[in-house]
């Protein structure tokens, strides 16, 4: 299907597309870039885990709640946000630590002595608020039922063999 266009002074007639067909064009050109990028997303979670702000989402506590039932959920969801709460705190306090680490670094004249300092300041940070991460996992595992748990357990461990499953295919 063309359309006419009027003719050439060659005498020969132009043809051209239909303006359906060129916004069906930039529409499937869209959903493609669109499907394109959601798998990339998708593919760039997966490195996601590791220590720090996803380590809850690594262990798959949130689609773990997701499977239980609506109160129970309600009510570990709450524990899980007022827990939450605390580790953003311990989050906080690692700000001071780190910018006397910069302030260390930027300084004109280099002292191993303050660095170190620094550094121990920055370590002490870390291991509070990995002290506050584990009292929340034993305080959340301690609420949950001996089935609950071993849900818990059978999700945790299917992450993991399927993040080495993963790492195994690009060590070689």
């Amino acid at each position: 299907m063309s359309v006419e266009a009027p003719n050439d002074p060659s005498g020969q007639v132009k043809r051209k597309a239909p303006r359906w067909m060129k916004i069906v064009l930039v529409l499937s050109l869209m959903l493609n870039v669109v499907g394109i990028g959601a798998v990339g997303a998708r593919a760039w979670m997966i490195h996601k885990h590791g220590q720090g702000a996803h380590t809850m989402q690594a262990l798959g506590i949130y689609s773990f709640l997701r499977k239980l039932p609506r109160e129970r959920r309600k009510e570990l969801r709450e524990k899980f946000k007022t827990m939450r709460g605390e580790l953003r705190r311990h989050r906080q306090s690692l700000v001071g630590p780190l910018k006397g680490l910069a302030g260390v670094l930027a300084d004109n004249e280099f002292d191993k002595g303050k660095l170190a300092s620094a550094i121990a300041a920055l370590r002490t940070s870390h291991d509070m608020r990995a002290m506050a991460r584990e009292k929340f996992l034993l305080s959340f595992v301690d609420s949950l039922s001996p089935e609950e748990r071993r849900m818990l357990g059978r999700k945790i461990l299917k992450r993991v063999e399927r993040r080495e499953k993963w790492h195994r295919k690009f060590k070689k």
